[in-house]
């Protein structure tokens, strides 16, 4: 389950740049992707996420 809150694991759809990750390489389906970015999408603009990461994975 995606969630907005659950941060550590919208962290692993988000490469070090803060851009997301395709869904090629997530290998998962187009539903899934476009839930994922929503999510994403949600969780930066709350703050929860930053926009930049500088940390590593």
């Amino acid at each position: 389950m995606i969630n907005y809150r659950y941060i550590e694991k919208l962290k692993k759809y988000i490469y070090l740049d803060g851009s997301i990750i395709p869904k090629k390489e997530n290998k998962v389906k187009t539903k899934k992707q476009k839930l994922i970015a929503k999510h994403i999408k949600i969780a930066r603009f709350l703050s929860l996420i930053p926009y930049i990461r500088k940390d590593k994975r």
